[in-house]
């Protein structure tokens, strides 16, 4: 190798090695990237690159139908001079796609362009237009619906499998069935075949298994006897032995609600035993839907759990007496049936004053009126 060639390749090495210096450490900061920030970058490249093609698009797709637009409607002259115009001065804003040889080369393209338009347009329309008429001049044939009855009310001519009804000659008159159970008796009705049958029932057990109406049982094994329910005044040993909304009182069945002067029926025993029971189980107010205002409502439907006297009338389909109601029970309790206790009676009103805690009560040793807690334990007569 000569000196001269010598001095040219290190010359060359020389000029190499900061490029690859340069590009060695480019892959050096590329290598050190993290893999999430590598992705992350071309991503974002990828959404610029995107993002500028589509706008390219658009912005041509614009510009092509401006250009067909103005060939169109405008002269051959006024859109020379617009490609001329914009060719030489975009700066102004106005820019075009269509570029002529000629003057006479725009005019033979403009002239194409528009008779092509024109006659798509024409034949399109007139496309529409005989669809329109063969719709409104043919309009061929139409679904339609229709409802069908039926009538049978024999099956006298028993069954066939073979002949059908048809719609036409059998929507009256039809009296044959394709077939039924042995256990079914077909003519002018339908009806199941009765199966005779019997028991023999001799305990109380035997008694009580079997569904009971207005009858109760009496013994035990084969002392077990049924009798009728015991009407109004019937003797009794206990309700159970009364016909339906009777109670047994003094072991005689009567109704459990009387007539009274005070414009309701009260209920001929108290609701409560001897301890009583309480207004409400919490001292709190009573709001709705048990209460509208102060008063408890006078409808059953509602629950009345927490409200122990409410519920105890509730269960006899009755309510609490209001204050004046049982004003005039006491007044006139002499002429009704049913014991009263020397004991305080709840009304159903809560204490404006103090509507949390107290109640209205009325004491039947002396009339007076007056309020207590809610959870104190007083008498329930219940009224309807």
């Amino acid at each position: 190798m000569s000196l001269n060639e010598k001095i040219k390749n290190e010359s060359e090495e020389k000029k190499s090695l900061p490029s690859e210096r340069i590009y060695a450490w480019k892959d050096i900061r590329t290598a050190r990237e993290p893999r999430e920030t590598q992705t992350e970058r071309r991503l974002l490249e990828l959404k610029k690159s995107l993002n500028e093609k589509t706008q390219s698009f658009f912005k041509l797709t614009k510009i092509f139908f401006k250009d067909h637009w103005n060939l169109l409607i405008k002269s051959a002259a006024h859109n020379h001079l617009r490609i001329q115009e914009c060719k030489r001065r975009p700066e102004l804003g106005e820019t075009c796609n269509l570029s002529f040889e000629s003057y006479s080369h725009l005019k033979k393209y403009q002239k194409k362009f528009r008779l092509f338009t024109y006659s798509f347009s024409s034949t399109l329309a007139s496309i529409l237009i005989a669809v329109m008429a063969l719709q409104i001049f043919f309009p061929g044939n139409n679904i339609q619906g229709a409802t069908y009855t039926w009538a049978q009310n024999t099956w006298a001519g028993g069954a066939d499998e073979i002949t059908t009804a048809t719609h036409n000659s059998n929507k009256t008159g039809w009296t044959k069935y394709f077939s039924k159970d042995a256990n079914i008796t077909a003519g002018d009705d339908v009806k199941l075949n009765a199966v005779a049958g019997s028991f023999v029932d001799t305990t109380d057990t035997d008694f009580n298994a079997q569904a009971k109406t207005n009858v109760y049982v009496t013994g035990s094994g084969d002392a077990g006897a049924v009798f009728a329910l015991k009407p109004e005044g019937g003797a009794c040993t206990d309700a159970s032995q009364c016909n339906t909304n009777l109670i047994c009182s003094s072991n005689v069945c009567y109704s459990p609600w009387q007539n009274s002067p005070c414009g309701v029926q009260v209920y001929k025993e108290d609701s409560t035993g001897g301890a009583g029971a309480v207004w409400k189980t919490s001292q709190t107010v009573c709001v709705g839907p048990q209460c509208v205002g102060n008063l408890l409502v006078d409808d059953n439907s509602i629950d009345f759990s927490a409200y122990t006297a409410r519920n105890l009338c509730k269960a006899v389909d009755g309510r609490l007496a209001t204050r004046a109601e049982l004003l005039c029970i006491y007044t006139n309790r002499a002429s009704l049936v049913g014991a009263w206790s020397a004991a305080a009676y709840w009304t159903n009103e809560q204490s404006s004053a103090d509507p949390t805690d107290a109640a209205f009560y009325r004491r039947f040793t002396d009339g007076t009126e007056a309020q207590g807690l809610k959870s104190g334990l007083y008498r329930v007569r219940c009224v309807k």
